[in-house]
Protein backbone atom coordinates (compact mmCIF):
# COMPACT_ATOMS: atom_id res chain seq x y z
CA UNK A 1 0.00 0.00 0.00
CA UNK A 2 0.94 3.60 -0.69
CA UNK A 3 1.17 6.02 1.81
CA UNK A 4 -0.83 9.56 0.96
CA UNK A 5 1.07 11.78 0.07
CA UNK A 6 1.12 15.98 0.13
CA UNK A 7 0.81 16.03 -3.47
CA UNK A 8 -2.29 13.88 -3.47
CA UNK A 9 -3.80 16.00 -1.24
CA UNK A 10 -2.84 19.01 -3.11
CA UNK A 11 -4.32 17.62 -6.42
CA UNK A 12 -7.72 16.59 -4.53
CA UNK A 13 -7.53 20.22 -3.31
CA UNK A 14 -7.54 21.03 -6.84
CA UNK A 15 -9.75 19.42 -8.08
CA UNK A 16 -12.70 20.23 -5.36
CA UNK A 17 -11.67 24.33 -5.62
CA UNK A 18 -12.02 23.41 -9.70
CA UNK A 19 -15.37 21.54 -9.54
CA UNK A 20 -16.22 24.80 -7.49
CA UNK A 21 -15.07 27.00 -9.45
CA UNK A 22 -17.06 25.51 -12.38
CA UNK A 23 -20.29 24.75 -10.41
CA UNK A 24 -19.71 29.36 -9.84
CA UNK A 25 -19.60 29.78 -13.48
CA UNK A 26 -22.45 27.82 -14.00
CA UNK A 27 -24.59 29.13 -11.39
CA UNK A 28 -23.66 32.87 -12.70
CA UNK A 29 -24.32 31.98 -16.15
CA UNK A 30 -27.71 30.60 -15.20
CA UNK A 31 -28.76 33.76 -13.14
CA UNK A 32 -27.36 36.06 -15.78
CA UNK A 33 -29.65 34.18 -18.34
CA UNK A 34 -32.67 34.38 -15.61
CA UNK A 35 -32.02 38.25 -15.23
CA UNK A 36 -31.93 38.90 -19.00
CA UNK A 37 -35.14 37.23 -19.53
CA UNK A 38 -36.70 38.92 -16.65
CA UNK A 39 -35.54 42.48 -17.87
CA UNK A 40 -36.82 41.49 -21.67
CA UNK A 41 -40.21 40.64 -20.33
CA UNK A 42 -40.25 43.95 -18.31
CA UNK A 43 -39.46 45.69 -21.45
CA UNK A 44 -42.20 44.48 -23.53
CA UNK A 45 -44.65 45.14 -20.94
CA UNK A 46 -43.14 48.34 -21.03
CA UNK A 47 -43.72 48.89 -24.75
CA UNK A 48 -47.08 47.43 -24.28
CA UNK A 49 -47.95 49.98 -21.86
CA UNK A 50 -46.16 52.65 -24.02
CA UNK A 51 -48.16 51.39 -27.62
CA UNK A 52 -51.57 51.31 -24.98
CA UNK A 53 -51.11 54.98 -24.19
CA UNK A 54 -50.14 56.40 -27.47
CA UNK A 55 -53.48 55.07 -28.89
CA UNK A 56 -55.26 56.55 -25.99
CA UNK A 57 -53.69 59.94 -27.34
CA UNK A 58 -54.20 59.54 -30.86
CA UNK A 59 -58.19 58.57 -30.26
CA UNK A 60 -58.39 61.68 -27.90
CA UNK A 61 -57.06 63.68 -31.05
CA UNK A 62 -59.58 62.16 -32.93
CA UNK A 63 -62.13 63.15 -31.25
CA UNK A 64 -61.05 66.84 -30.80
CA UNK A 65 -60.46 66.57 -34.49
CA UNK A 66 -64.13 65.56 -34.65
CA UNK A 67 -65.90 67.68 -32.55
CA UNK A 68 -64.19 70.75 -34.05
CA UNK A 69 -64.87 69.80 -37.48
CA UNK A 70 -69.02 69.53 -36.42
CA UNK A 71 -68.69 72.74 -34.81
CA UNK A 72 -67.44 73.93 -38.30
CA UNK A 73 -70.30 72.37 -40.18
CA UNK A 74 -72.89 73.73 -37.44
CA UNK A 75 -71.47 77.03 -38.40
CA UNK A 76 -71.70 76.87 -41.87
CA UNK A 77 -75.54 75.50 -41.24
CA UNK A 78 -76.67 78.48 -39.05
CA UNK A 79 -74.78 81.15 -42.01
CA UNK A 80 -76.55 79.26 -44.82
CA UNK A 81 -79.67 79.47 -42.89
CA UNK A 82 -78.86 82.83 -41.90
CA UNK A 83 -78.14 83.72 -45.93
CA UNK A 84 -81.88 82.05 -46.79
CA UNK A 85 -83.77 83.33 -44.18
CA UNK A 86 -82.59 86.48 -43.19
CA UNK A 87 -82.59 86.06 -39.67
CA UNK A 88 -81.35 82.86 -38.16
CA UNK A 89 -83.89 79.74 -37.58
CA UNK A 90 -85.15 79.11 -34.03
CA UNK A 91 -83.73 75.87 -32.76
CA UNK A 92 -85.52 73.66 -31.65
CA UNK A 93 -84.40 71.69 -28.35
CA UNK A 94 -81.19 69.41 -28.29
CA UNK A 95 -79.98 66.94 -25.75
CA UNK A 96 -76.09 68.15 -24.66
CA UNK A 97 -73.38 65.96 -22.85
CA UNK A 98 -71.22 66.57 -20.09
CA UNK A 99 -69.16 63.98 -18.63
CA UNK A 100 -67.32 64.65 -15.35
CA UNK A 101 -65.05 62.51 -13.31
CA UNK A 102 -66.84 62.00 -9.45
CA UNK A 103 -64.21 60.17 -7.33
CA UNK A 104 -62.45 56.56 -7.24
CA UNK A 105 -63.21 54.99 -10.76
CA UNK A 106 -66.89 56.71 -10.89
CA UNK A 107 -67.49 58.83 -14.20
CA UNK A 108 -71.28 61.18 -14.11
CA UNK A 109 -72.95 61.56 -17.89
CA UNK A 110 -75.51 64.09 -17.48
CA UNK A 111 -77.72 65.71 -20.09
CA UNK A 112 -76.71 69.14 -20.34
CA UNK A 113 -79.16 70.06 -22.92
CA UNK A 114 -82.74 71.36 -22.97
CA UNK A 115 -84.26 68.44 -24.20
CA UNK A 116 -85.08 65.27 -23.62
CA UNK A 117 -82.66 62.22 -24.49
CA UNK A 118 -84.52 59.23 -25.66
CA UNK A 119 -83.17 55.14 -25.64
CA UNK A 120 -79.66 56.45 -24.23
CA UNK A 121 -77.42 54.06 -24.35
CA UNK A 122 -73.45 54.59 -23.21
CA UNK A 123 -70.68 51.93 -24.15
CA UNK A 124 -66.63 52.36 -24.37
CA UNK A 125 -63.84 50.29 -26.11
CA UNK A 126 -63.58 46.44 -24.76
CA UNK A 127 -60.35 47.33 -23.23
CA UNK A 128 -61.82 50.13 -20.73
CA UNK A 129 -62.62 48.25 -17.61
CA UNK A 130 -66.62 48.63 -16.71
CA UNK A 131 -66.80 46.22 -13.22
CA UNK A 132 -70.80 47.46 -12.64
CA UNK A 133 -71.44 47.68 -16.96
CA UNK A 134 -72.71 50.89 -18.17
CA UNK A 135 -76.08 52.47 -18.63
CA UNK A 136 -78.43 51.34 -21.41
CA UNK A 137 -81.69 52.49 -23.14
CA UNK A 138 -82.46 55.44 -20.71
CA UNK A 139 -84.68 58.43 -21.05
CA UNK A 140 -82.75 61.26 -19.61
CA UNK A 141 -84.52 64.80 -19.01
CA UNK A 142 -82.50 67.92 -19.20
CA UNK A 143 -80.03 68.41 -16.15
CA UNK A 144 -80.36 64.65 -15.61
CA UNK A 145 -77.55 61.81 -16.16
CA UNK A 146 -76.70 58.49 -14.84
CA UNK A 147 -73.48 57.46 -13.44
CA UNK A 148 -70.94 54.76 -13.89
CA UNK A 149 -67.70 52.97 -13.01
CA UNK A 150 -64.86 53.08 -15.57
CA UNK A 151 -61.30 52.09 -15.19
CA UNK A 152 -58.58 52.58 -17.56
CA UNK A 153 -56.26 49.55 -17.05
CA UNK A 154 -52.18 49.40 -18.18
CA UNK A 155 -53.47 47.87 -21.86
CA UNK A 156 -56.45 50.40 -22.31
CA UNK A 157 -56.54 51.32 -25.96
CA UNK A 158 -59.24 53.86 -26.35
CA UNK A 159 -60.83 55.65 -23.45
CA UNK A 160 -63.06 57.39 -25.08
CA UNK A 161 -67.47 56.87 -24.10
CA UNK A 162 -69.55 57.09 -26.87
CA UNK A 163 -72.99 58.27 -26.05
CA UNK A 164 -76.24 57.56 -28.36
CA UNK A 165 -79.77 58.53 -28.12
CA UNK A 166 -82.33 59.71 -30.47
CA UNK A 167 -83.94 63.07 -30.10
CA UNK A 168 -87.44 61.82 -30.59
CA UNK A 169 -88.75 58.50 -28.58
CA UNK A 170 -90.84 57.22 -32.72
CA UNK A 171 -88.27 58.61 -35.04
CA UNK A 172 -85.47 56.60 -35.20
CA UNK A 173 -83.32 58.71 -37.42
CA UNK A 174 -82.98 61.35 -34.93
CA UNK A 175 -80.69 59.20 -33.65
CA UNK A 176 -77.22 60.89 -32.50
CA UNK A 177 -73.77 60.61 -31.09
CA UNK A 178 -71.28 62.36 -28.74
CA UNK A 179 -67.75 60.71 -28.15
CA UNK A 180 -65.43 62.14 -25.34
CA UNK A 181 -62.13 60.40 -23.24
CA UNK A 182 -62.93 59.11 -20.01
CA UNK A 183 -61.66 62.70 -17.84
CA UNK A 184 -58.72 62.21 -15.55
CA UNK A 185 -59.49 62.10 -11.58
CA UNK A 186 -59.19 65.41 -10.44
CA UNK A 187 -55.93 65.99 -7.90
CA UNK A 188 -56.96 66.70 -4.32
Amino acid sequence: MQAWSWEATATLIQAVATVIALAGVALTFYLSLRAERRERERTQQEAERARAGAERAEHAAALGIDALTRIAESIEGLERRRAEYGFLAQRAGKAAWSLTHDAGDVYRLTNTGDAVAYATTVSTDASVITPDGLPASLDVPPGEGAAFRAEIGPLTTDATVTVVWAESPQDESSRRSWRYPLPEASPH
